[in-house]
C-alpha cells in the first residue's frame, strides 16, 4: 500500500475528529511508533494499534503526512490587567479651520489656533494612548468624522483607537453620556488641550477613584481638565446640570451639580491652552507647532 512521503517527527498535529485505532497507547515508546511510521492521516497504522483515537493518542509528540515542521504562533501581546477596568476618555473635535481653538483664534487667527489644536491632539495620543495599564476611546465631534481620518491626525498610534461619536447634546450631556458608556467600573475623561500633559496624571487619577466616586482635575481659569467617575449604582441624577461652560464657574458648578454626599477627589492643578497668555507656558516646555 502506497502512503505517500515518508513521514517525521513534528510537534503534536493531530486534529479532533481524525480516526484513529480505538486502543489507548499511552505507554507506547516513541521511538517504536517512529520505527513503525505511524501516520495520522495517509499512513497504514500497524495491526496492534488498529483502534486508537486522537482523543487518546497522547505520547507528546505526533506526525506530519508532508514531512515538515509547523510553525508555532506567538502569544498575544500581554496587556495590565487593570487596563480591562479602566478606560481613558480623549475628549475632541475635528479640528476645522475656525472651528476649534476660537478665543485663541481671535488672538492668533485661525490658521494658526487650527495648527495648535491638532498638534495638541497629536501629542496627547502620543503620551497616552499606548499606555497598557488603561484603555484608549477617542470620543470624537462631529460624529460622521470618525475611524482612519481621526487616527491619521492623532498621528497613527501602534495599535488602532477605537473612535466613537459624542452624540447629541450640550457639553454635559456629552460628558455624562461617554463616562456612563465605558465606565468599567472606572472612567477618566480629558480634553486635548493640555500641553505636556503626561501618564503619571492619568495614573493618579485612575488611583483616587479607589477611594472616591468621583475625580476632578482643576485647571486654573476656573474649569477642569479631567474629570472621572467611578461606577457604584447609577449615574446620579442631575450631574452635570447648568453649568456654566468655558467660564470661570465651570468647576464649581460642576461639583454643585453632583450628590452632596458624594465623594469627589482633587489632583494636581493644570493650565490649558485657551488664550495667547498660555502660549508662554507651551514655549517654555520646548513645544512648537
Amino acid at each position: 500500500m502506497q502512503t505517500g512521503k515518508p513521514c517525521r517527527p513534528i510537534a503534536p498535529t493531530y486534529r479532533i475528529g481524525e480516526q484513529l485505532p480505538q486502543a489507548r497507547i499511552t505507554g507506547t515508546k516513541q521511538s517504536d511508533l517512529v520505527s513503525r511510521g505511524l501516520s495520522a492521516v495517509r499512513g497504514a497504522l500497524p495491526p496492534d494499534l488498529e483502534g486508537a483515537s486522537a482523543t487518546t493518542f497522547d505520547v507528546g509528540f505526533g506526525f506530519s503526512p508532508k514531512g515538515g515542521r509547523r510553525r508555532r504562533r506567538r502569544p498575544p501581546a500581554r496587556r495590565c490587567l487593570g487596563s480591562r477596568r479602566r478606560t481613558l476618555v480623549l475628549f475632541t473635535k475635528l479640528p476645522h479651520l475656525g472651528r476649534v481653538k476660537t478665543r485663541l483664534g481671535r488672538e492668533v487667527g485661525a490658521v494658526a489656533a487650527t495648527r495648535i489644536a491638532r498638534c495638541l491632539l497629536a501629542a496627547t495620543v502620543r503620551a497616552l494612548a499606548r499606555d497598557r495599564r488603561w484603555r484608549t476611546v477617542l470620543a470624537v465631534t462631529p460624529d460622521r468624522a470618525r475611524h482612519r481620518r481621526w487616527t491619521r491626525i492623532a498621528g497613527g498610534p501602534r495599535r488602532p483607537l477605537t473612535t466613537v461619536g459624542q452624540g447629541s447634546g450640550d457639553l454635559g450631556r456629552r460628558m455624562a453620556r461617554a463616562l456612563r458608556d465605558h465606565a468599567r467600573p472606572q472612567a477618566v475623561l480629558i480634553g486635548s488641550d493640555i500641553p505636556a500633559l503626561t501618564p503619571r496624571d492619568v495614573a493618579t487619577a485612575f488611583a483616587a477613584l479607589g477611594r472616591a466616586r468621583f475625580v476632578v482635575g482643576p485647571a486654573t481659569d476656573g474649569g477642569y481638565w479631567l474629570i472621572g467617575w467611578r461606577r457604584l449604582g447609577g449615574w446620579p441624577p442631575g450631574a452635570f446640570a447648568d453649568v456654566r461652560w468655558s467660564s470661570p464657574d465651570a468647576l464649581a458648578d460642576t461639583l454643585a451639580s453632583l450628590p452632596r454626599r458624594c465623594p469627589v477627589a482633587r489632583i494636581a492643578t493644570r493650565a490649558d491652552l485657551d488664550e495667547r497668555a498660555d502660549l508662554q507656558t507651551w514655549r517654555a516646555l520646548g513645544l512648537r507647532w
